[in-house]
């Protein structure tokens, strides 16, 4: 199954231009831009950015990023948004570990006219060569689409709230040359557009996801999108990062519960449930034996064991994992009368992860 990679627009870098003035929309702009280069890692987006793009940024004087951003964000009054020291190390850490749209793209270049977007998405942007610059960019992503890439555009200062957009252009130059579109035919293409890298789980379908699931981001995946819905219905937000163990996969396939598989449903609900901390939902600890008087404990971590009931059918089939401060590894699916749970890996709360390819 391959999942839809994120394209950022070049105004997420730009922050914000000398003539913004301070105000809440400002305030806004630079919020949602932070979320992009400091993004919350539990949702699995994988990000990449041209490199014409950050080539044109820095030669308009945005890198090295603290001088710049420190006039930027004085001007503005922003400064308890994020400190101009902190964001650029923020801006380092993000452009050593993003991915290169033009690698991954099968238009590398393009020479675009006559651009309109419906809505109207770059009329926030005030500078006029920012605004066009992600006229390029969006019409460059748009000619990608057209030739069947699978793309999601990533843009910090949407105030429609609309989550796609129709880019049109026409095309005055291509490289490579000999691909479709031809020179100076049009393009008009929908395209989806997040604000914020929490909404990339929006533009899928959890159920799709769980029956086309190849993978432990995809599994993962489905999870969160079926917790946000419950989390939504309880009115509080979910406080837990999901991990899914080594194992984890190949215990729902000896299940029947991967896929279209008789528990699917009923196995994904119970993982969204133990995630959102759904309520009336027992969670009982794993014991290491009949007497349950001693909890299993993960000796390299100290993560403790979980169970949760899932059927009562014939199957019984129970849910373990392993649960260390605010993270949960989903670990094995089994049989009650099984009694055990993989090891999977070492939790740590606090870990940094960086999102690589999830295709």
């Amino acid at each position: 199954m391959m999942l839809p990679t994120v394209v950022l627009d070049p105004v997420v870098l730009w922050l914000l231009d000398g003539s913004e003035s301070p105000s809440a929309r400002a305030e806004e702009f630079l919020k949602q831009a932070v979320k992009w280069i400091k993004p919350d890692t539990r949702h699995s987006a994988r990000l990449v950015i041209s490199e014409r793009a950050l080539t044109r940024l820095q030669q308009a004087g945005m890198f090295p990023a603290e001088p710049h951003f420190t006039k930027v964000i004085e001007a503005t009054g922003l400064s308890h948004v994020v400190s101009p020291k902190q964001l650029a190390r923020d801006i380092s850490r993000f452009l050593a570990n993003i991915h290169i749209f033009e690698d991954e793209a099968a238009v590398k270049d393009g020479l675009f006219e006559s651009f309109s977007a419906t809505p109207c998405l770059f009329d926030s942007i005030n500078d006029d060569a920012m605004k066009t610059m992600s006229a390029d960019n969006a019409c460059l992503v748009a000619a990608n689409i057209k030739q069947g890439n699978s793309f999601i555009y990533g843009y910090s200062r949407d105030v429609s709230g609309e989550t796609s957009i129709v880019v049109n252009c026409d095309v005055s130059g291509l490289h490579p040359q000999e691909l479709e579109p031809v020179v100076g035919s049009p393009i008009s293409v929908k395209m989806n557009v997040i604000r914020k890298p929490d909404e990339y789980l929006n533009c899928f379908d959890a159920e799709l996801l769980w029956k086309n699931a190849s993978t432990e981001i995809h599994i993962k995946m489905a999870i969160e999108l079926e917790a946000q819905e419950i989390a939504k219905e309880q009115r509080r937000p979910i406080m837990k990062t999901l991990r899914i163990g080594s194992e984890f996969l190949s215990t729902l396939n000896a299940n029947d519960a991967a896929g279209d598989g008789i528990f699917a449903s009923v196995v994904r609900k119970k993982c969204a449930q133990v995630l959102a901390e759904a309520e009336n939902l027992e969670i009982n600890d794993f014991h290491t034996d009949t007497t349950r008087t001693e909890v299993r404990i993960r000796k390299r971590d100290d993560a403790r064991a979980k169970r949760v009931h899932v059927t009562k059918s014939d199957r019984a089939l129970r849910l373990m994992f392993w649960e260390k401060q605010d993270v949960i590894e989903l670990a094995t699916l089994g049989n009650k009368n099984e009694e055990y749970i993989h090891e999977g890996e070492v939790l740590e709360a606090d870990q940094e992860v960086t999102v690589d390819a999830i295709n």
